[in-house]
């Protein structure tokens, strides 16, 4: 685990890895990385077909499959990113979905790179922290990969701007207040 927190010009996945959340396209993507990126990949596969598929890609050569990792774990992985994916496919279960895991990125202070989905896409463009992807696009998601890798203050500008977002707008104290707010508009009704 250690030598997968030490080296730089590393970006991550972390969570359930399955097809529809893109590991096929992120895997793939690696192999078209014009830069040293290297993926680290915490997580899971919930379809054994799946991980059999993504062992025979080139890409997976710049894969350090990491596995289930606890908190602390998962902690130095992000401490050691430079960005980390979410480029889940459009999906009904996705497209309006607010993944946590895209708030813990930015919460890390590391630039996203997100599926392009709407909703997504006013986040992440809208905050100014990270680049949103079609995500069945490999060659987008390498160019996103290799822009940040290669632009390590922009990375950083990316990732500061998605804490302060976190920090300020998207965290349970802002939507408990919002929750209690409408709570007490309805009971007022009666």
């Amino acid at each position: 685990m250690d030598e997968f927190c030490t080296a730089a010009l590393k970006v991550c996945y972390v969570g359930g890895i399955a097809a529809a959340r893109g590991i096929k396209e992120i895997i793939s993507a690696m192999a078209l990385c014009g830069s040293d990126a290297r993926l680290n990949l915490a997580g899971t596969f919930s379809e054994a077909d799946v991980r059999a598929f993504v062992e025979t890609l080139a890409g997976w050569d710049a894969v350090n499959e990491l596995g289930f990792l606890s908190r602390h774990e998962i902690k130095c992985v992000l401490s050691r990113s430079m960005a980390g994916l979410v480029t889940l496919h459009p999906t009904p279960a996705y497209l309006d979905a607010l993944p946590i895991k895209m708030f813990e990125y930015m919460s890390a202070g590391l630039p996203v790179i997100a599926s392009n989905f709407p909703l997504w896409r006013e986040i992440i463009e809208g905050n100014e922290c990270g680049i949103c992807v079609d995500p069945a696009d490999t060659s987008a998601i390498a160019a996103a990969i290799d822009r940040l890798v290669e632009n390590p203050d922009l990375a950083r500008r990316m990732g500061e701007n998605g804490r302060r977002a976190v920090e300020g707008r998207y965290n349970w104290s802002i939507e408990e207040r919002k929750l209690l707010d409408l709570y007490e508009k309805l009971l007022s009704k009666d």
